[in-house]
Protein backbone atom coordinates (compact mmCIF):
# COMPACT_ATOMS: atom_id res chain seq x y z
CA UNK A 1 0.00 0.00 0.00
CA UNK A 2 1.00 3.64 -0.42
CA UNK A 3 1.94 5.10 2.95
CA UNK A 4 1.33 8.66 4.18
CA UNK A 5 2.77 10.50 7.16
CA UNK A 6 2.13 14.06 8.25
CA UNK A 7 4.33 16.60 10.04
CA UNK A 8 3.32 20.08 11.21
CA UNK A 9 5.70 22.99 10.61
CA UNK A 10 5.87 26.08 12.83
CA UNK A 11 8.70 28.02 11.17
CA UNK A 12 9.36 29.66 7.84
CA UNK A 13 9.59 27.23 4.93
CA UNK A 14 13.22 28.14 4.15
CA UNK A 15 14.48 25.46 6.54
CA UNK A 16 12.39 22.66 5.08
CA UNK A 17 13.41 23.70 1.55
CA UNK A 18 17.10 23.59 2.50
CA UNK A 19 16.60 20.21 4.12
CA UNK A 20 14.80 18.77 1.07
CA UNK A 21 17.07 20.19 -1.62
CA UNK A 22 20.52 20.32 -0.01
CA UNK A 23 23.38 18.47 -1.63
CA UNK A 24 21.50 18.06 -4.88
CA UNK A 25 19.52 15.13 -3.53
CA UNK A 26 16.18 16.33 -4.95
CA UNK A 27 15.34 14.19 -7.98
CA UNK A 28 12.71 16.67 -9.19
CA UNK A 29 10.41 19.43 -7.94
CA UNK A 30 6.74 20.04 -8.81
CA UNK A 31 4.86 23.19 -7.80
CA UNK A 32 1.10 23.77 -7.57
CA UNK A 33 -0.29 27.32 -7.46
CA UNK A 34 3.27 28.64 -7.49
CA UNK A 35 3.88 28.83 -11.22
CA UNK A 36 6.47 27.06 -13.36
CA UNK A 37 9.26 25.44 -11.26
CA UNK A 38 11.78 26.73 -13.80
CA UNK A 39 10.64 30.31 -13.18
CA UNK A 40 9.97 30.14 -9.42
CA UNK A 41 13.47 30.55 -8.03
CA UNK A 42 12.54 30.20 -4.36
CA UNK A 43 9.20 28.54 -3.58
CA UNK A 44 9.87 28.84 0.17
CA UNK A 45 10.23 32.64 -0.02
CA UNK A 46 7.01 32.79 -2.04
CA UNK A 47 5.13 30.76 0.57
CA UNK A 48 6.49 32.90 3.40
CA UNK A 49 5.44 36.05 1.53
CA UNK A 50 1.90 34.74 1.03
CA UNK A 51 1.51 33.92 4.72
CA UNK A 52 2.94 37.27 5.78
CA UNK A 53 0.62 39.27 3.54
CA UNK A 54 -2.39 37.28 4.71
CA UNK A 55 -1.43 37.75 8.38
CA UNK A 56 -1.15 34.00 8.95
CA UNK A 57 2.29 33.94 10.58
CA UNK A 58 0.96 35.09 13.94
CA UNK A 59 0.24 32.78 16.85
CA UNK A 60 -3.32 31.58 17.37
CA UNK A 61 -4.09 32.61 20.93
CA UNK A 62 -1.49 30.89 23.10
CA UNK A 63 -0.65 28.36 20.39
CA UNK A 64 2.28 28.81 18.05
CA UNK A 65 1.24 29.34 14.43
CA UNK A 66 1.31 26.26 12.22
CA UNK A 67 2.89 27.66 9.09
CA UNK A 68 2.83 24.60 6.83
CA UNK A 69 2.06 20.89 6.67
CA UNK A 70 4.67 18.43 5.43
CA UNK A 71 3.45 15.11 4.08
CA UNK A 72 5.60 12.18 2.98
CA UNK A 73 4.08 9.95 0.28
CA UNK A 74 5.80 6.55 0.12
CA UNK A 75 4.63 3.90 -2.38
CA UNK A 76 5.12 0.25 -1.47
CA UNK A 77 8.61 -0.99 -2.43
CA UNK A 78 6.88 -4.02 -3.95
CA UNK A 79 5.29 -1.78 -6.60
CA UNK A 80 8.65 -0.78 -8.07
CA UNK A 81 7.40 2.75 -8.70
CA UNK A 82 9.57 4.96 -10.91
CA UNK A 83 9.91 8.73 -10.68
CA UNK A 84 7.34 9.47 -13.41
CA UNK A 85 4.62 7.41 -11.72
CA UNK A 86 5.47 8.86 -8.32
CA UNK A 87 5.14 12.40 -9.69
CA UNK A 88 1.75 11.55 -11.15
CA UNK A 89 0.63 10.04 -7.83
CA UNK A 90 1.86 12.93 -5.66
CA UNK A 91 0.65 15.79 -7.85
CA UNK A 92 -2.81 14.27 -8.40
CA UNK A 93 -3.25 13.63 -4.67
CA UNK A 94 -2.11 17.18 -3.84
CA UNK A 95 -4.49 18.71 -6.42
CA UNK A 96 -7.44 16.83 -4.94
CA UNK A 97 -6.51 17.48 -1.33
CA UNK A 98 -5.22 21.09 -1.46
CA UNK A 99 -6.63 22.75 -4.62
CA UNK A 100 -6.45 26.30 -3.20
CA UNK A 101 -3.07 26.17 -1.46
CA UNK A 102 0.51 26.64 -2.54
CA UNK A 103 2.18 23.24 -2.71
CA UNK A 104 5.80 22.24 -3.34
CA UNK A 105 6.60 18.57 -3.99
CA UNK A 106 10.21 17.39 -3.75
CA UNK A 107 11.21 13.85 -4.72
CA UNK A 108 13.91 11.73 -3.06
CA UNK A 109 15.29 8.21 -3.24
CA UNK A 110 17.77 8.61 -0.38
CA UNK A 111 16.36 5.89 1.87
CA UNK A 112 18.03 2.54 2.57
CA UNK A 113 16.72 0.76 -0.53
CA UNK A 114 16.54 3.86 -2.77
CA UNK A 115 12.74 3.66 -3.08
CA UNK A 116 11.44 6.94 -4.57
CA UNK A 117 9.17 8.95 -2.27
CA UNK A 118 7.66 12.44 -2.30
CA UNK A 119 7.79 15.25 0.25
CA UNK A 120 4.68 17.43 -0.10
CA UNK A 121 4.90 20.87 1.57
CA UNK A 122 1.53 22.69 1.85
CA UNK A 123 1.46 26.37 2.82
CA UNK A 124 -1.01 27.29 5.56
CA UNK A 125 -2.91 29.97 3.57
CA UNK A 126 -5.95 29.34 1.38
CA UNK A 127 -5.44 31.47 -1.74
CA UNK A 128 -9.17 31.94 -2.31
CA UNK A 129 -10.22 32.94 1.20
CA UNK A 130 -6.96 34.04 2.85
CA UNK A 131 -7.79 31.82 5.83
CA UNK A 132 -5.46 29.40 7.56
CA UNK A 133 -5.34 25.77 6.57
CA UNK A 134 -7.60 23.74 8.83
CA UNK A 135 -6.03 20.45 9.87
CA UNK A 136 -7.50 17.92 7.42
CA UNK A 137 -8.84 14.58 8.63
CA UNK A 138 -5.87 12.15 8.39
CA UNK A 139 -8.23 9.32 7.47
CA UNK A 140 -9.78 11.30 4.61
CA UNK A 141 -6.36 12.31 3.26
CA UNK A 142 -5.12 8.76 3.44
CA UNK A 143 -8.31 7.51 1.79
CA UNK A 144 -7.82 9.95 -1.07
CA UNK A 145 -4.23 8.77 -1.50
CA UNK A 146 -5.36 5.15 -1.63
CA UNK A 147 -7.92 6.07 -4.31
CA UNK A 148 -5.26 7.67 -6.50
CA UNK A 149 -3.00 4.66 -5.92
CA UNK A 150 -5.78 2.32 -7.04
CA UNK A 151 -6.40 4.41 -10.17
CA UNK A 152 -2.70 4.12 -11.05
CA UNK A 153 -2.66 0.37 -10.49
CA UNK A 154 -0.58 0.54 -7.28
CA UNK A 155 -1.15 -1.50 -4.12
CA UNK A 156 -3.64 0.15 -1.78
CA UNK A 157 -6.30 -0.45 0.83
CA UNK A 158 -9.73 1.00 1.36
CA UNK A 159 -9.44 4.28 3.26
CA UNK A 160 -11.86 7.07 4.21
CA UNK A 161 -11.85 9.31 1.14
CA UNK A 162 -14.94 11.18 2.27
CA UNK A 163 -14.01 11.30 5.92
CA UNK A 164 -16.63 8.66 6.71
CA UNK A 165 -16.28 5.65 8.99
CA UNK A 166 -13.25 3.41 8.59
CA UNK A 167 -13.86 0.11 6.79
CA UNK A 168 -12.11 -2.44 8.98
CA UNK A 169 -12.48 -5.42 6.66
CA UNK A 170 -9.98 -8.26 6.46
CA UNK A 171 -8.08 -6.72 3.54
CA UNK A 172 -7.49 -3.46 5.37
CA UNK A 173 -6.46 -5.14 8.61
CA UNK A 174 -4.02 -7.31 6.69
CA UNK A 175 -2.55 -4.25 4.93
CA UNK A 176 -2.22 -2.33 8.18
CA UNK A 177 -0.56 -5.36 9.77
CA UNK A 178 2.05 -5.41 7.01
CA UNK A 179 2.61 -1.69 7.50
CA UNK A 180 3.18 -2.05 11.24
CA UNK A 181 5.52 -5.01 10.80
CA UNK A 182 7.57 -3.06 8.26
CA UNK A 183 7.73 -0.05 10.56
CA UNK A 184 8.74 -1.94 13.68
CA UNK A 185 11.45 -3.84 11.82
CA UNK A 186 11.13 -6.65 14.36
CA UNK A 187 8.62 -8.91 12.61
CA UNK A 188 5.59 -7.71 14.59
CA UNK A 189 4.01 -4.54 15.90
CA UNK A 190 5.16 -3.93 19.47
CA UNK A 191 2.55 -2.02 21.45
CA UNK A 192 4.98 -1.97 24.39
CA UNK A 193 7.53 -0.10 22.25
CA UNK A 194 4.70 2.16 21.06
CA UNK A 195 3.79 3.08 24.65
CA UNK A 196 7.46 3.52 25.59
CA UNK A 197 7.97 6.09 22.80
CA UNK A 198 4.85 8.05 23.74
CA UNK A 199 5.80 8.10 27.42
CA UNK A 200 9.35 9.20 26.55
CA UNK A 201 8.09 12.20 24.56
CA UNK A 202 5.65 13.20 27.32
CA UNK A 203 8.38 12.83 29.98
CA UNK A 204 11.05 14.79 28.12
CA UNK A 205 8.74 17.68 27.20
CA UNK A 206 7.23 18.19 30.67
CA UNK A 207 8.33 20.09 33.75
CA UNK A 208 5.73 18.80 36.22
CA UNK A 209 3.70 15.71 36.91
CA UNK A 210 0.56 17.51 35.82
CA UNK A 211 2.11 18.50 32.47
CA UNK A 212 3.34 14.94 31.99
CA UNK A 213 -0.09 13.39 32.51
CA UNK A 214 -1.69 15.98 30.22
CA UNK A 215 0.88 15.32 27.48
CA UNK A 216 0.32 11.57 27.85
CA UNK A 217 -3.40 12.04 27.39
CA UNK A 218 -2.80 14.05 24.22
CA UNK A 219 -0.66 11.18 22.90
CA UNK A 220 -3.35 8.58 23.57
CA UNK A 221 -1.97 7.04 26.75
CA UNK A 222 -3.72 6.78 30.12
CA UNK A 223 -1.59 6.60 33.28
CA UNK A 224 -2.97 5.31 36.58
CA UNK A 225 -1.32 4.46 39.91
CA UNK A 226 -0.06 0.90 40.22
CA UNK A 227 -0.83 -1.14 43.30
CA UNK A 228 1.73 -1.43 46.09
CA UNK A 229 1.88 -5.18 45.38
CA UNK A 230 3.28 -4.49 41.90
CA UNK A 231 5.77 -1.92 43.14
CA UNK A 232 3.70 1.25 42.95
CA UNK A 233 4.41 3.90 40.35
CA UNK A 234 2.30 4.02 37.18
CA UNK A 235 0.55 1.67 34.81
CA UNK A 236 0.46 2.96 31.22
CA UNK A 237 -2.38 1.95 28.89
CA UNK A 238 -3.21 2.79 25.29
CA UNK A 239 -6.47 4.73 25.47
CA UNK A 240 -9.52 2.50 24.94
CA UNK A 241 -7.44 -0.70 24.83
CA UNK A 242 -7.53 -2.34 28.26
CA UNK A 243 -5.54 -5.33 27.06
CA UNK A 244 -2.55 -3.13 26.19
CA UNK A 245 -1.13 -1.85 29.45
CA UNK A 246 2.29 -2.08 30.99
CA UNK A 247 3.93 -0.92 34.20
CA UNK A 248 6.58 1.78 34.19
CA UNK A 249 8.98 -0.64 35.89
CA UNK A 250 8.71 -3.03 32.96
CA UNK A 251 9.52 -0.22 30.50
CA UNK A 252 12.65 0.67 32.47
CA UNK A 253 13.66 2.73 35.47
CA UNK A 254 13.47 5.97 33.45
CA UNK A 255 9.72 5.30 33.00
CA UNK A 256 8.80 4.71 36.63
CA UNK A 257 7.26 7.59 38.57
CA UNK A 258 10.56 8.23 40.32
CA UNK A 259 12.48 8.12 37.04
CA UNK A 260 10.08 10.48 35.32
CA UNK A 261 10.19 13.00 38.17
CA UNK A 262 13.99 12.80 38.27
CA UNK A 263 14.17 13.61 34.55
CA UNK A 264 11.89 16.63 35.07
CA UNK A 265 14.37 17.99 37.61
CA UNK A 266 16.96 18.37 34.83
CA UNK A 267 17.18 21.36 32.48
CA UNK A 268 13.80 21.77 30.78
CA UNK A 269 13.29 22.29 27.08
CA UNK A 270 12.15 25.74 25.94
CA UNK A 271 8.35 25.91 25.95
CA UNK A 272 8.00 26.16 22.17
CA UNK A 273 10.41 23.29 21.54
CA UNK A 274 8.41 21.08 23.94
CA UNK A 275 5.11 22.12 22.33
CA UNK A 276 6.36 21.37 18.81
CA UNK A 277 7.86 18.03 19.87
CA UNK A 278 4.55 16.86 21.31
CA UNK A 279 2.78 18.03 18.13
CA UNK A 280 5.26 16.08 15.97
CA UNK A 281 4.75 12.96 18.09
CA UNK A 282 0.98 13.35 17.93
CA UNK A 283 1.14 13.60 14.15
CA UNK A 284 3.12 10.35 14.01
CA UNK A 285 0.57 8.66 16.29
CA UNK A 286 -2.33 9.83 14.10
CA UNK A 287 -0.91 8.22 10.98
CA UNK A 288 0.42 5.16 12.85
CA UNK A 289 4.03 5.95 11.95
CA UNK A 290 5.74 4.17 14.81
CA UNK A 291 9.24 4.61 13.41
CA UNK A 292 8.74 8.39 13.24
CA UNK A 293 7.34 8.39 16.77
CA UNK A 294 10.45 6.58 18.02
CA UNK A 295 12.63 8.98 16.02
CA UNK A 296 11.03 12.03 17.65
CA UNK A 297 11.32 10.46 21.11
CA UNK A 298 15.02 9.73 20.57
CA UNK A 299 15.71 13.25 19.27
CA UNK A 300 13.92 14.92 22.18
CA UNK A 301 15.78 12.77 24.72
CA UNK A 302 19.13 13.55 23.09
CA UNK A 303 18.43 17.29 23.07
CA UNK A 304 17.12 17.55 26.63
CA UNK A 305 19.67 15.25 28.25
CA UNK A 306 22.54 17.31 26.77
CA UNK A 307 20.95 20.71 27.37
CA UNK A 308 21.05 21.56 23.65
CA UNK A 309 19.00 24.59 22.56
CA UNK A 310 19.83 25.17 18.88
CA UNK A 311 20.94 23.42 15.72
CA UNK A 312 24.27 25.20 16.10
CA UNK A 313 24.64 23.62 19.54
CA UNK A 314 23.85 20.17 18.12
CA UNK A 315 26.48 20.71 15.40
CA UNK A 316 29.04 21.56 18.08
CA UNK A 317 28.12 18.43 20.06
CA UNK A 318 28.50 16.29 16.92
CA UNK A 319 31.92 17.80 16.25
CA UNK A 320 33.04 17.06 19.82
CA UNK A 321 31.81 13.47 19.62
CA UNK A 322 33.66 12.92 16.33
CA UNK A 323 36.85 14.51 17.66
CA UNK A 324 36.74 12.25 20.72
CA UNK A 325 36.09 9.12 18.66
CA UNK A 326 32.54 8.59 19.96
CA UNK A 327 31.14 7.47 16.59
CA UNK A 328 27.90 6.02 18.00
CA UNK A 329 27.12 9.23 19.89
CA UNK A 330 27.89 11.29 16.79
CA UNK A 331 25.46 9.20 14.72
CA UNK A 332 22.74 9.55 17.37
CA UNK A 333 23.20 13.32 17.46
CA UNK A 334 23.23 13.55 13.66
CA UNK A 335 19.92 11.67 13.53
CA UNK A 336 18.52 13.96 16.23
CA UNK A 337 19.64 17.04 14.31
CA UNK A 338 17.96 15.87 11.12
CA UNK A 339 14.74 15.17 13.01
CA UNK A 340 14.84 18.56 14.75
CA UNK A 341 15.48 20.39 11.48
CA UNK A 342 12.74 18.51 9.65
CA UNK A 343 10.15 19.26 12.35
CA UNK A 344 11.43 22.77 13.11
CA UNK A 345 12.01 21.87 16.76
CA UNK A 346 15.15 23.94 17.33
CA UNK A 347 16.18 27.40 16.09
CA UNK A 348 19.41 27.84 14.16
CA UNK A 349 21.02 29.62 17.11
CA UNK A 350 20.08 29.79 20.78
CA UNK A 351 18.03 32.70 22.09
CA UNK A 352 19.38 34.71 24.97
CA UNK A 353 16.13 34.53 26.90
CA UNK A 354 14.78 31.39 28.52
CA UNK A 355 12.36 29.47 26.37
CA UNK A 356 10.16 28.81 29.42
CA UNK A 357 10.00 32.45 30.47
CA UNK A 358 6.55 34.01 30.32
CA UNK A 359 6.17 37.67 29.26
CA UNK A 360 4.92 40.15 31.82
CA UNK A 361 1.27 41.20 31.66
CA UNK A 362 2.25 44.74 30.58
CA UNK A 363 4.47 43.37 27.81
CA UNK A 364 1.76 40.92 26.72
CA UNK A 365 -0.86 43.70 26.56
CA UNK A 366 1.49 45.89 24.53
CA UNK A 367 2.20 43.01 22.16
CA UNK A 368 -1.52 42.30 21.73
CA UNK A 369 -2.15 45.98 20.99
CA UNK A 370 0.61 46.00 18.37
CA UNK A 371 -0.66 42.76 16.90
CA UNK A 372 -4.17 44.17 16.59
CA UNK A 373 -2.88 47.08 14.51
CA UNK A 374 -0.77 44.72 12.47
CA UNK A 375 -3.77 42.48 11.90
CA UNK A 376 -5.79 45.27 10.27
CA UNK A 377 -2.86 46.13 8.01
CA UNK A 378 -2.14 42.49 7.13
CA UNK A 379 -5.79 41.71 6.41
CA UNK A 380 -5.93 44.44 3.82
CA UNK A 381 -2.64 43.40 2.30
CA UNK A 382 -3.68 39.76 2.40
CA UNK A 383 -6.92 40.51 0.55
CA UNK A 384 -5.01 42.38 -2.16
CA UNK A 385 -2.60 39.45 -2.44
CA UNK A 386 -5.46 36.96 -2.86
CA UNK A 387 -6.97 39.09 -5.65
CA UNK A 388 -3.63 39.35 -7.44
CA UNK A 389 -3.15 35.58 -7.20
CA UNK A 390 -6.58 34.86 -8.65
CA UNK A 391 -5.82 37.22 -11.53
CA UNK A 392 -2.44 35.56 -12.07
CA UNK A 393 -3.99 32.12 -12.19
CA UNK A 394 -6.54 33.33 -14.71
CA UNK A 395 -3.78 34.65 -16.99
CA UNK A 396 -1.59 31.53 -16.88
CA UNK A 397 -4.44 29.01 -16.76
CA UNK A 398 -5.79 27.05 -13.80
CA UNK A 399 -3.06 24.76 -12.55
CA UNK A 400 -5.58 22.48 -10.92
Amino acid sequence: MTYLKAISGHTGTGGIRRYLERGGRALAVDLLNLGDPALCEDWAAEMDRTRRLAGNDRAWGSRRARTFKHYVVSPSPEDGVGLDTLRELATEWARRSFPDHEVAIVYHDDNEHHVPHAHVVVNNTNLETGRRLQDPDPGALNGSLQEVSRELGLSHFRGRAGGGPRTDDHTQRRAEGRQERAISGRGAYSWVADIRSRVAVARDTSTSEREFLRALEGLGVVARPASARTGGGWIYQLAGMTSRQVSGARLGTAYTREGVLARMASAALPHRVAFDAVAAARGAVEVRDLSELARVASAVEAVRSRGLRSLHGVDAAIARAEAEGRAKDARLLSDARECCEEHGLLPETAHHTSGNARPSKRHANKRRSSAAGGTRHAEGAGQRQMEVRRDDRGERGDSR
